[in-house]
Order: structure tokens, then C-alpha cells, then sequence
């Protein structure tokens, strides 16, 4: 995430810079329910896990963030090497 998207409003955010922000912001594994939850609380009412779903399959596959622990769980950053976990 670059500098410019992290002081930037969350309204002025699109979908796949918010739901970056969060799990680099929470540092730990999250689901996409936790981090629709979480952009609710920044006012991103309209965010629903589904959507979230999308934006964290579209981060992957720029190695932004990664599949962690079980199923349906999400960390921020690229997989670590030698690891096939793209969407």
C-alpha cells in the first residue's frame, strides 16, 4: 500500500485500497466478513463480505495480500516463496 492511500479519507478510497488498508492495518489473519465488518466502522457500509471476496481476489493475483490458515482467511502481503496459494 503506498503512502498517499494510507492518508487518504476511507470514502475516498476504492474497494481494493480499503480492504488493503485493513489487513495491513490489523497486522493478523482475517475473513472477509471480519474485514466487511471492520470497513463498516470507517463508515464503508456497502462493503459486504462478498465484495470484500472480490477485492482480496484481486489483490492476490498482485501479491498484495495471500490466503493464510484455514479457509477463507486473508493476510496482507505476498505468499511467502515456494507457496501456490492464489485464488
Amino acid at each position: 500500500m503506498t503512502e498517499p492511500t494510507v492518508s487518504r479519507p476511507w470514502a475516498d478510497l476504492n474497494r481494493q485500497e480499503a480492504v488493503a488498508r485493513v489487513l495491513v492495518g490489523s497486522g493478523r489473519v482475517m475473513s472477509p466478513g471480519e474485514i466487511s465488518q471492520e470497513l463498516g466502522t470507517h463508515g464503508r457500509d456497502g462493503d459486504r463480505a462478498g465484495l470484500v471476496s472480490a477485492a482480496l481476489n484481486y489483490l492476490a493475483r498482485r501479491d498484495q495480500v495471500h490466503k493464510a490458515g484455514g479457509r477463507g482467511l486473508w493476510r496482507a502481503g505476498p505468499p511467502e516463496p515456494g507457496t501456490s496459494d492464489r485464488p
